[in-house]
């Protein structure tokens, strides 16, 4: 058998014997091994670091520039293995008229996407979106009454509450 060390002159070859050659395999197999579990270890972390900080807000809350559309999230249950539980509330204003529609959902996320599985006027609708910052405190999402994405951020009970008392007020 023969082994080329990195960064040897390619047109030399150095002769070796079973067993060095089967320790010089053993050393790459234990770096990759440990390599891998680093790597594991590390996304791990960043899941469980994701979820943690996805199940502490009161919800996800979007609401468009004329306020007449607000969505609510709320999340009831987040599992590490991705899966998603909860319902999101949809309040509209129009016509001096108020509606409010809940939907329950479930769905899955990585932390880095997220998709909601619900069903809309008996039809099953798939919500999609995606994370940015790295972080849990806001998503985009796809709204079924447009081609648009909506984007969710993270709010407290209190500001959820002051929002959801403004929406309902009808001119």
């Amino acid at each position: 058998m023969i082994i080329q060390l990195d960064g040897e002159n390619s047109k030399i070859y150095t002769p070796v014997q079973n067993e060095e050659l089967q320790t010089h395999l053993s050393e790459l197999q234990e770096e990759f091994d440990n390599v891998m579990y680093h790597a594991e270890y590390k996304e791990n972390e960043r899941i469980r670091k994701f979820f943690e900080e996805f199940r502490s807000p009161y919800g996800y809350l979007y609401t468009n520039e004329d306020q007449t559309i607000q969505m609510f999230i709320k999340i009831d249950e987040a599992l590490l293995e991705g899966e998603l539980s909860g319902n999101l509330l949809l309040m509209k204003k129009a016509d001096n008229s108020y509606t409010e529609t809940t939907y329950e959902f479930n769905g899955i996320t990585d932390g880095l996407m997220i998709q909601l599985y619900t069903t809309i006027d008996g039809e099953q609708e798939k919500l999609e979106g995606n994370f940015y910052d790295g972080n849990a405190s806001s998503f985009d999402l796809s709204f079924w009454e447009s081609d648009e994405r909506v984007w969710f951020g993270a709010v407290t009970e209190e500001k959820y509450n002051k929002q959801y008392e403004e929406i309902k007020v009808v001119d």
